[in-house]
Protein backbone atom coordinates (compact mmCIF):
# COMPACT_ATOMS: atom_id res chain seq x y z
CA UNK A 1 0.00 0.00 0.00
CA UNK A 2 2.73 2.74 -0.17
CA UNK A 3 4.08 4.82 2.61
CA UNK A 4 0.76 6.85 2.02
CA UNK A 5 -1.28 4.03 2.70
CA UNK A 6 0.41 3.17 5.86
CA UNK A 7 -0.22 6.75 6.81
CA UNK A 8 -3.07 7.06 6.36
CA UNK A 9 -3.82 3.42 8.37
CA UNK A 10 -1.72 4.97 11.38
CA UNK A 11 -3.57 7.94 11.48
CA UNK A 12 -7.14 6.30 10.99
CA UNK A 13 -6.30 3.86 13.88
CA UNK A 14 -5.00 6.47 16.57
CA UNK A 15 -8.61 8.67 15.56
CA UNK A 16 -11.00 5.94 15.94
CA UNK A 17 -9.00 4.90 19.55
CA UNK A 18 -8.91 8.88 20.07
CA UNK A 19 -12.99 8.36 19.46
CA UNK A 20 -13.14 5.22 21.63
CA UNK A 21 -11.07 6.95 24.65
CA UNK A 22 -13.58 10.04 24.82
CA UNK A 23 -16.44 7.84 24.67
CA UNK A 24 -15.56 5.11 27.78
CA UNK A 25 -13.58 7.96 29.09
CA UNK A 26 -11.09 4.98 30.78
CA UNK A 27 -8.36 6.28 33.38
CA UNK A 28 -6.91 9.03 30.24
CA UNK A 29 -7.42 6.01 27.60
CA UNK A 30 -6.44 8.28 24.48
CA UNK A 31 -8.55 10.92 26.34
CA UNK A 32 -8.02 13.54 23.97
CA UNK A 33 -6.29 14.66 21.08
CA UNK A 34 -3.15 16.63 22.71
CA UNK A 35 -2.55 13.49 24.06
CA UNK A 36 -2.74 11.29 21.19
CA UNK A 37 -0.87 13.47 18.41
CA UNK A 38 2.13 14.48 21.28
CA UNK A 39 2.38 11.20 22.66
CA UNK A 40 1.30 7.64 20.95
CA UNK A 41 2.84 6.15 18.19
CA UNK A 42 0.01 6.87 16.64
CA UNK A 43 0.22 10.77 16.11
CA UNK A 44 3.63 10.72 16.33
CA UNK A 45 3.99 7.95 13.51
CA UNK A 46 4.98 10.37 10.44
CA UNK A 47 8.58 10.51 11.99
CA UNK A 48 8.56 6.58 11.70
CA UNK A 49 7.00 6.51 8.35
CA UNK A 50 9.60 9.01 6.77
CA UNK A 51 12.50 7.23 8.91
CA UNK A 52 11.33 4.17 7.40
CA UNK A 53 11.17 5.59 3.66
CA UNK A 54 14.69 7.10 4.11
CA UNK A 55 16.19 3.52 5.09
CA UNK A 56 14.17 1.70 2.20
CA UNK A 57 15.52 4.09 -0.73
CA UNK A 58 18.83 3.38 0.65
CA UNK A 59 18.78 -0.34 0.62
CA UNK A 60 17.45 -0.10 -2.81
CA UNK A 61 19.90 2.09 -3.88
CA UNK A 62 23.15 1.27 -2.11
CA UNK A 63 24.96 4.40 -4.57
CA UNK A 64 22.68 7.17 -2.33
CA UNK A 65 25.53 6.32 0.63
CA UNK A 66 28.30 7.19 -2.27
CA UNK A 67 30.38 9.83 -0.56
CA UNK A 68 30.02 13.23 -2.06
CA UNK A 69 31.74 16.97 -1.48
CA UNK A 70 28.75 18.63 -0.98
CA UNK A 71 27.00 19.99 1.99
CA UNK A 72 23.79 20.80 0.93
CA UNK A 73 21.53 18.08 2.72
CA UNK A 74 23.47 18.66 6.11
CA UNK A 75 23.70 22.29 6.58
CA UNK A 76 19.97 21.98 5.13
CA UNK A 77 18.77 19.53 7.71
CA UNK A 78 20.32 21.52 10.47
CA UNK A 79 19.83 25.07 9.44
CA UNK A 80 16.25 23.59 9.54
CA UNK A 81 16.16 22.01 12.81
CA UNK A 82 17.15 24.76 14.46
CA UNK A 83 14.84 26.87 12.48
CA UNK A 84 12.11 25.04 13.42
CA UNK A 85 13.17 24.50 16.96
CA UNK A 86 13.30 28.12 17.42
CA UNK A 87 10.12 28.98 15.69
CA UNK A 88 8.28 26.41 18.38
CA UNK A 89 9.53 28.14 20.94
CA UNK A 90 7.92 31.59 20.21
CA UNK A 91 4.11 29.81 20.35
CA UNK A 92 2.84 30.66 23.31
CA UNK A 93 -1.05 29.14 24.48
CA UNK A 94 -1.61 30.86 28.46
CA UNK A 95 1.47 29.33 30.22
CA UNK A 96 2.56 26.15 27.96
CA UNK A 97 4.86 26.55 25.16
CA UNK A 98 6.23 24.55 21.60
CA UNK A 99 4.27 21.64 21.08
CA UNK A 100 1.04 23.17 23.30
CA UNK A 101 0.01 25.29 20.77
CA UNK A 102 -1.97 24.36 17.95
CA UNK A 103 1.14 25.65 15.29
CA UNK A 104 4.11 24.66 17.45
CA UNK A 105 2.55 20.79 17.50
CA UNK A 106 2.29 20.71 13.86
CA UNK A 107 5.78 22.22 13.22
CA UNK A 108 7.08 19.32 15.71
CA UNK A 109 4.97 16.47 14.19
CA UNK A 110 5.40 17.14 10.57
CA UNK A 111 8.28 19.75 9.62
CA UNK A 112 10.65 18.59 12.50
CA UNK A 113 10.87 15.06 11.26
CA UNK A 114 11.06 16.25 7.85
CA UNK A 115 14.67 18.24 8.45
CA UNK A 116 15.89 15.45 10.71
CA UNK A 117 15.35 12.84 7.72
CA UNK A 118 17.35 15.83 5.41
CA UNK A 119 19.89 15.99 7.74
CA UNK A 120 20.46 11.97 8.03
CA UNK A 121 20.30 11.99 4.38
CA UNK A 122 23.78 14.46 4.43
CA UNK A 123 25.29 12.28 7.16
CA UNK A 124 25.02 9.35 5.09
CA UNK A 125 26.21 10.90 1.89
CA UNK A 126 28.48 13.76 2.28
CA UNK A 127 31.12 14.49 4.04
CA UNK A 128 31.29 17.09 6.61
CA UNK A 129 32.92 17.91 9.60
CA UNK A 130 29.68 17.13 11.98
CA UNK A 131 29.43 13.85 10.12
CA UNK A 132 33.13 13.30 11.76
CA UNK A 133 32.31 14.24 15.09
CA UNK A 134 28.80 12.34 15.30
CA UNK A 135 30.64 9.16 13.84
CA UNK A 136 33.05 9.71 16.66
CA UNK A 137 33.48 7.05 19.48
CA UNK A 138 32.25 8.84 22.30
CA UNK A 139 28.85 10.01 20.49
CA UNK A 140 28.47 6.40 18.86
CA UNK A 141 28.55 5.05 22.21
CA UNK A 142 26.11 8.27 23.62
CA UNK A 143 23.65 7.52 20.27
CA UNK A 144 23.48 3.56 21.35
CA UNK A 145 22.59 4.10 25.04
CA UNK A 146 20.16 6.96 23.57
CA UNK A 147 16.64 4.67 23.90
CA UNK A 148 17.96 4.12 27.55
CA UNK A 149 18.00 8.37 27.68
CA UNK A 150 15.17 8.49 26.65
CA UNK A 151 13.18 6.51 28.78
CA UNK A 152 14.84 7.88 31.93
CA UNK A 153 15.08 11.40 31.03
CA UNK A 154 11.40 12.37 32.46
CA UNK A 155 9.76 11.58 35.75
CA UNK A 156 11.28 9.73 38.68
CA UNK A 157 14.66 11.18 38.23
CA UNK A 158 13.75 14.66 37.05
CA UNK A 159 11.27 14.96 40.07
CA UNK A 160 14.16 13.74 42.15
CA UNK A 161 16.59 16.68 41.27
CA UNK A 162 13.74 19.17 41.15
CA UNK A 163 12.61 18.46 44.66
CA UNK A 164 16.20 17.98 46.34
CA UNK A 165 18.32 20.95 43.90
CA UNK A 166 15.25 23.03 43.96
CA UNK A 167 17.03 25.72 45.38
CA UNK A 168 19.69 26.08 42.79
CA UNK A 169 19.65 28.27 39.65
CA UNK A 170 17.63 26.06 36.53
CA UNK A 171 20.24 26.06 34.30
CA UNK A 172 22.78 23.98 36.66
CA UNK A 173 19.55 21.73 37.93
CA UNK A 174 19.20 20.92 33.93
CA UNK A 175 23.18 20.41 33.55
CA UNK A 176 23.06 18.08 36.38
CA UNK A 177 19.85 15.93 35.21
CA UNK A 178 21.72 15.63 31.90
CA UNK A 179 24.79 14.28 33.62
CA UNK A 180 22.81 12.16 35.70
CA UNK A 181 20.74 10.69 33.11
CA UNK A 182 23.69 10.08 30.79
CA UNK A 183 25.46 8.11 33.50
CA UNK A 184 22.14 5.96 34.51
CA UNK A 185 21.76 5.66 30.36
CA UNK A 186 25.43 4.40 30.06
CA UNK A 187 24.91 1.62 32.70
CA UNK A 188 21.43 0.42 31.46
CA UNK A 189 23.37 -0.14 28.36
CA UNK A 190 26.36 -1.68 29.19
CA UNK A 191 24.25 -3.79 31.87
CA UNK A 192 20.75 -4.94 30.22
CA UNK A 193 20.22 -3.38 27.02
CA UNK A 194 23.56 -4.40 25.19
CA UNK A 195 23.62 -8.19 26.48
CA UNK A 196 19.96 -8.59 25.24
CA UNK A 197 20.64 -7.05 21.72
CA UNK A 198 23.66 -9.41 21.71
CA UNK A 199 21.66 -12.45 22.67
CA UNK A 200 19.15 -11.50 20.02
CA UNK A 201 21.71 -10.99 17.32
CA UNK A 202 23.01 -14.38 17.70
CA UNK A 203 19.21 -16.09 17.37
CA UNK A 204 18.40 -13.48 14.78
CA UNK A 205 21.65 -14.78 12.59
CA UNK A 206 20.44 -18.17 12.53
CA UNK A 207 17.19 -17.05 10.99
CA UNK A 208 19.11 -14.66 8.58
CA UNK A 209 20.52 -15.35 4.95
CA UNK A 210 24.30 -15.37 5.48
CA UNK A 211 25.33 -14.38 1.73
CA UNK A 212 29.08 -15.40 0.88
CA UNK A 213 31.81 -12.61 1.10
CA UNK A 214 31.76 -12.38 -2.42
CA UNK A 215 28.14 -12.16 -3.07
CA UNK A 216 28.01 -9.01 -0.42
CA UNK A 217 31.20 -7.03 -2.17
CA UNK A 218 28.73 -7.73 -5.80
CA UNK A 219 25.65 -6.58 -4.07
CA UNK A 220 26.05 -4.00 -1.15
CA UNK A 221 21.76 -3.81 -1.03
CA UNK A 222 21.99 -7.32 -0.32
CA UNK A 223 24.27 -6.69 3.14
CA UNK A 224 22.28 -3.69 4.29
CA UNK A 225 19.32 -5.97 4.14
CA UNK A 226 20.94 -8.49 6.23
CA UNK A 227 22.29 -5.54 8.84
CA UNK A 228 19.22 -4.53 8.56
CA UNK A 229 17.53 -7.95 10.02
CA UNK A 230 20.27 -8.55 12.21
CA UNK A 231 21.62 -4.71 13.84
CA UNK A 232 18.53 -3.99 16.40
CA UNK A 233 20.93 -1.40 18.01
Amino acid sequence: IGHIGVQIALYATGGMLLLLGSDISFDGFFGNFHFVASYTFFGRSFEFVLGMALGQAVLRHPDLLAMSGRRLLTYLGTGGFALVVFWMSLFRQGSEFGVFHPVGMALNNFALPAFVCILFSGLLSERTLFRRVLGSAPFVFLGRASYAFYLVHYGVLASLVGSQLGSLDVRLQVGILFVAVNAISAILFLLVEHPANTWIRRWADRLADRPSRAKEIADPGRRLRRLAVIWTC
